[in-house]
């Protein structure tokens, strides 16, 4: 593609999003400076990323309901002997109090993976929040079939925010 005799180039990362003024789109960019800065343990997957751009040019969550540190996001608890732990989210969309985990292959291929995720997915269960593993497969589909999955995904969002509102609970993390 061509505008005004220049190339437009993906990102070099997530190959979804356009440019900046380098290798990397700006959420790219910005997320590899906060990896820099030991803000984040882990570069986002270029399929967390993918869901979250998406997730914002549906519409349904402005920069304050969804931003950028939603992504690889730290959530501390306490546990069960009283000591503080965190663990990483792929992506947090607080609104619904949804955690998105992209899962590789490795998720099931390792019992100590599988037990890992599973303790995960509790602690986060324990604290009000649902988690949604979305195998990376569903994020290789072709654009038809990835807005049907954007769609379900979304609509899951939506009515997660439905029954909250209804619930009035407040999370706990």
């Amino acid at each position: 593609m061509k505008i005004f005799g220049w190339h437009i180039m993906k990102c070099e990362y997530c190959h979804y999003s356009e440019r900046n003024n380098g290798p990397k789109c700006l959420d790219c960019y910005l997320l590899d400076k906060r990896f820099r800065e030991g803000k984040i343990r882990n570069m986002p997957t270029r399929f967390a990323i993918i869901l979250y751009k998406k997730l914002k040019e549906s519409g349904e969550y402005d920069n304050k309901e969804l931003s950028i540190e939603d992504l690889e996001k730290k959530v501390y608890y306490e546990n069960y002997s009283g000591e503080q732990n965190y663990i990483s989210i792929d992506l947090s969309v607080r609104p619904a109090q949804v955690n998105i985990e992209m899962d590789g292959k490795h998720h099931g291929m390792s019992l100590k993976q599988a037990k890992a995720d599973l303790k995960r997915t509790y602690t986060c269960f324990e604290r009000g929040w649902f988690t949604l593993r979305i195998p990376n497969i569903l994020m290789q589909q072709t654009e038809s079939e990835m807005e049907d999955t954007m769609d379900d995904i979304i609509n899951l969002l939506i009515e997660s925010e439905e029954q909250l509102e209804k619930e009035d609970t407040p999370p706990r993390f």
